[in-house]
C-alpha cells in the first residue's frame, strides 16, 4: 500500500522545507511515499501569501516558479550538498554567514569526499566580531548546504501531477511523472491519454529508475513500472445507503461542481453539453448535468461495475489505475468508509479479474 497525496501546490511551498517534509514521509512510511505536486490556479490561495507568488492570472510566471521549485526539490532529494541560483531562489543566499569550525574541520577531513572550499568561503574577522555567537561572528559565507532527511527511495519517490489540458499532459510525462485526470469525463480522457503516451514515446519513455528508463509503458497503467495515467471520479453506491443519503450526496455534488464551474469546468461542460461557458458560471450545476457529462459514478453495484469497466474499454486501458473519491459534501466519515468497504468487497474483485495490475 502506498502513501500519497495529490497534489501540493509547488509555487506556494518553500521547496527546501517541502523536500524535508516529503522525504520524512518517505522514511516514516518505509519507502512507500508517492508525492503529488501541482501548479495551482486560485488567486485567493496564492496572492494571500505575498506578491512574489504567482497566480493563474500570470500563467507563464506560475509555470516558471513551479519548474524552478521542482528543480530545487529534486536537488535537495538527491545531492549530498547543494546550491541553486535561479530567478526567484538563490540557495544559500550570498550573504549567509556560517563561521563554524566543526563544519570546516569535517569537510577538511578525509572522511568527506568534499573539500571545505567547496562548502565555505572561509574568512577570519568581520564587522560583527565580538558577537557571543562565533558561527555568525566570523567573515565566512556558506556556499553549499545539505538537506536532511533525504528520501528512503533511490533516487526519490514517484512524482504525480494532475492535468487539466492536453498541453500539461505532454509536459508531465516528459518529466517521468504519473498523472491523473480529475473530473475529466470519459469522452475527453482518451485525448489526454494519447497526448501523454505520445509525448512519453517521443521523450524516450523517461523513468526515474534506471532499470525502467527507456522502456515503453503499458497504455493506461503499468503496474511493474508504477507509471501511468490514473482516472479519478466521484463515487456513490445506492446499494450501501438509502435514498435520503443519496440525496445528500447529490446536493454535495451540485455544490462542488457549481464551485468549480467558475473555473475551467464551465468550458468543459459547454463542450460536453452544449451552450456557452457563461451558461454554467454562477449557476447551479445540476445532478442531471453531472450525470449526463459522466463526471461521477452513481448507481447500484452492478451498474457501477459496468460503468467502470466501460471507462476502461473506452479509454483503452491495458491496466487500470482507478482513483475514487468517496468523500463528498453531505456524507459523514462513517458513510464514506462504508462506501469504500463495500467497493473493495463487491466491485474491486471483478475489476482485478479484468485488470490484474489494477
Amino acid at each position: 500500500m502506498k502513501v500519497a497525496q495529490l497534489g501540493c501546490v509547488l509555487p506556494l511551498r518553500d521547496p527546501i522545507r517541502f523536500a524535508e517534509q516529503t522525504a520524512a514521509l518517505d522514511v516514516f512510511s518505509d519507502g512507500r511515499a508517492e508525492i503529488g505536486i501541482s501548479l495551482g490556479y486560485q488567486p485567493r490561495e496564492i496572492k494571500i501569501l505575498g506578491p512574489n507568488y504567482s497566480t493563474v492570472m500570470d500563467n507563464e510566471k506560475n509555470r516558471m516558479m513551479h519548474e524552478e521549485n521542482l528543480e530545487i526539490l529534486l536537488k535537495a532529494w538527491t545531492e549530498d550538498v547543494m546550491s541553486y541560483d535561479g530567478k526567484w531562489s538563490t540557495l544559500p543566499p550570498s550573504y549567509t554567514k556560517w563561521h563554524h569550525r566543526m563544519t570546516k574541520d569535517y569537510f577538511d577531513d578525509e572522511v568527506s569526499e568534499y573539500d571545505s572550499e567547496e562548502i565555505l568561503h572561509w574568512q577570519e574577522g568581520d564587522m560583527y566580531d565580538g558577537s557571543p555567537h562565533p558561527a555568525v561572528a566570523g567573515g565566512t559565507k556558506l556556499k553549499k548546504f545539505s538537506v536532511f532527511p533525504q528520501p528512503l527511495q533511490d533516487p526519490y519517490p514517484q512524482i504525480w501531477q494532475p492535468i487539466f489540458s492536453p498541453q500539461s499532459a505532454s509536459w508531465v510525462t516528459q518529466q517521468g511523472f504519473n498523472t491523473a485526470a480529475i473530473g475529466v469525463p470519459p469522452d475527453m480522457a482518451p485525448e489526454f491519454m494519447d497526448v501523454y503516451y505520445d509525448a512519453a514515446e517521443e521523450a524516450g519513455w523517461p523513468h526515474r529508475l534506471d532499470e525502467h528508463d527507456g522502456e515503453p509503458l503499458k497504455y493506461g497503467w503499468d503496474e511493474e513500472k508504477d507509471r501511468g495515467f490514473a482516472y479519478i471520479s466521484y463515487f456513490f453506491n445506492t446499494d450501501v445507503h438509502d435514498d435520503e443519503t443519496f440525496e445528500r450526496w447529490k446536493r454535495g455534488m451540485e455544490h462542488t461542481n457549481s464551485h468549480y464551474s467558475n473555473f475551467a469546468l464551465a468550458g468543459m461542460l459547454a463542450d460536453l453539453l452544449g451552450g456557452e461557458p457563461g451558461d454554467y458560471i454562477n449557476n447551479v450545476v445540476t445532478i442531471d448535468e453531472i450525470h449526463e457529462a459522466e463526471m461521477a459514478f452513481a448507481g447500484d453495484t452492478e451498474e457501477l461495475t459496468d460503468q467502470i469497466l466501460s471507462i476502461g474499454e473506452q479509454c483503452g486501458y491495458e491496466d487500470f489505475h482507478l482513483g475514487l473519491a468517496f468523500e463528498a459534501g453531505g456524507l459523514t466519515a462513517e458513510e464514506e468508509n462504508e462506501q469504500l468497504e463495500h467497493f473493495m468487497e463487491h466491485i474491486a474483485p471483478t475489476l482485478e479479474e479484468k485488470y490484474p495490475g489494477a
